[in-house]
């Protein structure tokens, strides 16, 4: 209701990926909380809306099937996949955990190939200028 505020979202563009966890136990539309998330998050800085982005589905425990659940809100999104876990069984953290440590890693090896293709681009230029 109050929204994100605005030290969290100066926070979060320091992140390299974005993890947004869902609770389904609450009255709230986990899709629409979603999407208000999304809203705050481009009207903070759209470029947020293009990290890569996980979307998790909690308390997997409470739901009577947690993968049809999960199927249905990924569908309702327009996204590939949302992962069930829960912390009282442990289900799907072992593997979210995996995840988020191969796209944050793949993130940084693309940060730090994007720098050094500007360096060597930028040393061409001033190589140039003094030709």
């Amino acid at each position: 209701g109050a929204g994100l505020g605005h030290q969290f979202l100066q926070h979060v563009e320091r992140t390299r990926v974005l993890v947004h966890l869902l609770d389904p136990t609450t009255e709230r539309d986990p899709a629409e909380d979603h999407q208000a998330i999304r809203r705050e998050l481009e009207l903070f800085e759209s470029d947020l809306l293009t990290r890569v982005e996980v979307v998790v589905l909690s308390k997997a425990d409470t739901l009577e099937d947690p993968d049809e659940t999960a199927a249905a809100l990924a569908a309702a999104l327009g996204i590939d996949a949302v992962r069930p876990i829960s912390a009282v069984t442990g289900r799907g953290i072992p593997e979210l955990v995996r995840l988020l440590a191969t796209l944050v890693a793949t993130n940084k090896a693309a940060e730090a190939e994007a720098a050094a293709e500007d360096a060597i681009e930028s040393a061409i230029e001033n190589v140039e200028e003094d030709l």
